[in-house]
This record gives structure tokens, C-alpha cells and sequence, in this order.
């Protein structure tokens, strides 16, 4: 028979006992396993060695009959201080209290089943083949990095941050369409969200949980001025980004990111009008190296329900007119691309 390993029950005693004794205030919940969870909620696989685990041919037919318990289970204690009446996969409030998974077996653990629980607390997973290994040692090393001494305030405190969210302001021309990353939605309603939903959209805040100087977030905006009625180039734009959180000494802190430019609408067949688009602002900033990694999530997250045929068709058609708006070519000459 396989270990007996009630992790989730685990689990659970661990997340109830830090929101009992610290509400509202930092913490982490570190989970070190070695294996599968055989007994108990979470559970993904029998005891019974003669029980295969689930491959990705049994997800992919549904046919596994413990793998979605497990996930409902997992992500009720993601969404556990969440509001009776909040809808599925939202929250009311930023998540204050973090969950850790280290997973260290040369089996599968069921990180599938955990990850909703991980990614709703803004915590890490790392997956390695034993816990005497390098990967192991230093992942966890990392996670109580502190900030340098010389930095004002900061000095010598943990690069840690807790109860984190994100809200997104905008000016009217545009919308924002949603955030992909290790968010959460805050299910918050206003002008400024589009009916274009991109990862988690139709709200303009989101839960981040736990935060740290690398944790990253792709936003995605839907421009709703239409066409017909080009904006003046003398008209101004602003994103701002307010993000709220608890420092790890204790203190609350906001951030505030304003980003204000012009609006550009240079574009026609005529000579000048082609000059103008050569010297366009947007197309001279244009970092290509963001639009990558922009359009790599968006693929990432439509494969998770879409077929992945229909996902390369759309990655290709993307980049055509990515590269037709922003590249440099002559036509029918490849070797002039850039």
C-alpha cells in the first residue's frame, strides 16, 4: 500500500488555525510533502498500489473520479474568508494569509489539484526530486530574502508583503479586460470594465495575496472609442495602478503608478501621413519583448479551455498583426524584416 497522507485535512487545520490566531495580520502556511494525498479530502489517489495515479489521458476524458473533488476541496480553502454570496472564483476581501507548497518526490503530488489554493494566496511551488537537493535549499532560502540594510525604512526587513490587491483606474476612451497572473478577482464593477473579458475580467480590482519584488501581473485594456470618431492627438490618457499591501513590518501601504500620454491616430495611404506613422511615439516605444510575454499568456491561459490547435491559429494570427502594425519590412523581401 502507499503512505497514508491526509495532506489536505492538513492543510485545512493549518489555514483555520493561522485565521483564527492572526486575522487580518501576515502569515504562511508552508506545506513540505513528500508524496500523494491517499486519505482524506484532497485525496487523488487510492492506497491500493494496484490503483494507478491519473495521467493526463484520464483528465483529459474526465475519467478520473478524484481529481475534481480534490479541486473543489482545495479551492473552498482558497476561498474560504471569502463572502457567502461572493461568486465563484472571487473574494471580498485580499487574502492576508499566504500557502506555501514544497514538494519534493520523484511521484506526482497532485499539484494540479493544490495549484487554485497556491495561486489564489499568492504563494510558491516548487517541485523537485528530493528535499536534500540544491533547488529545494535555495527556493526556500529565497523566500525570507531580506532587503539590503542601506535602504531606507526597509533595511533588513523581509522582501515579503501580505494582503495584497491591485486596482486599475482609467481615463474613459479605454477599458480594462481583465489581469492574468496570481490574482484574484475582487469582483469590483464600474465604467471602466469592458465586456471583453481577457484571464480574469469584468472587475477593475483584483486579490494578489502574498507579494514579493518579482511577483508579476499581465493587464490588458480594450480601447472602446470608435473608429469612426478618431481622438485628437492633443488628448490626453492615464492608466493608474493602485496597489495596496501589507508590508511585512506590519505597516499598510498604497502605491500609486500614473501613466498619462497622448493619444496617436496617425494612419492613411498617403506619403505624409506614412511618415507620420514611421515617426509614431507608439510605434518608436514598442517593446517587443513585452508584447511576447503579453501574448505567451494569453495563449498559456486560453489553452486551459480551448483546443491547442485553435490556440496556434490564434497565436498566428496575432503575430501577423503585431508584426504588420509595429515591424519594419518591404514587402515580398524577407531578408528587410526588423
Amino acid at each position: 500500500k502507499r503512505v497514508a497522507r491526509c495532506t489536505g485535512c492538513a492543510l485545512s487545520v493549518a489555514t483555520g488555525l493561522v485565521d483564527l490566531a492572526m486575522p487580518r495580520r501576515g502569515a504562511r502556511v508552508m506545506l513540505f510533502t513528500g508524496g500523494p494525498c491517499t486519505s482524506g479530502p484532497g485525496q487523488i489517489v487510492s492506497r491500493l498500489k494496484t490503483e494507478d495515479m491519473r495521467s493526463h489521458a484520464d483528465l483529459a476524458k474526465n475519467a478520473e473520479s478524484l481529481h475534481k473533488p480534490a479541486c473543489e476541496f482545495y479551492a473552498s480553502l482558497a476561498h474560504r474568508r471569502q463572502g457567502k454570496n461572493a461568486p465563484a472564483g472571487t473574494a471580498t476581501t485580499a487574502a492576508a494569509h499566504v500557502v506555501d507548497v514544497f514538494a519534493c518526490s520523484l511521484d506526482q503530488v497532485g499539484m494540479l489539484e493544490m495549484r487554485e489554493l497556491v495561486e489564489a494566496t499568492g504563494g510558491l511551488m516548487v517541485l523537485g526530486d528530493s528535499f536534500g537537493q540544491s533547488v529545494f535549499k535555495e527556493s526556500l532560502r529565497r523566500v525570507f530574502n531580506r532587503y539590503p540594510d542601506d535602504i531606507p525604512e526597509d533595511g533588513g526587513k523581509m522582501s515579503m508583503a501580505f494582503a495584497a490587491s491591485l486596482e486599475v483606474l482609467t481615463s474613459r476612451e479605454f477599458k480594462v479586460s481583465g489581469a492574468i497572473g496570481p490574482v484574484t478577482s475582487l469582483n469590483k464593477k464600474g465604467p471602466n470594465v469592458s465586456d471583453i473579458e481577457i484571464g480574469k475580467g469584468g472587475t477593475s480590482a483584483w486579490s494578489l495575496g502574498g507579494i514579493d519584488p518579482s511577483t508579476t501581473v499581465a493587464i490588458y485594456f480594450d480601447v472602446t472609442n470608435p473608429g469612426t470618431t478618431p481622438l485628437s492627438s492633443n488628448k490626453r490618457r492615464y492608466i493608474q495602478f493602485l496597489t495596496r499591501y501589507l508590508h511585512s513590518s506590519g505597516k499598510t501601504r498604497i502605491r500609486s503608478t500614473t501613466l498619462v500620454g497622448n493619444w496617436q491616430n496617425a494612419e492613411g495611404q498617403d506619403q505624409q501621413q506614412q511618415q507620420a506613422m514611421a515617426n509614431n511615439p507608439v510605434k518608436l516605444s514598442f517593446d517587443q519583448e513585452a508584447a511576447a510575454v503579453l501574448t505567451a499568456r494569453v495563449a498559456v491561459h486560453r489553452t486551459e479551455t480551448e483546443d491547442v490547435a485553435d490556440v496556434l491559429r490564434w497565436i498566428d494570427r496575432s503575430l501577423i498583426r503585431l508584426c504588420t502594425k509595429f515591424a519594419d519590412y518591404r514587402p515580398d523581401d524577407p531578408s528587410s524584416f526588423r
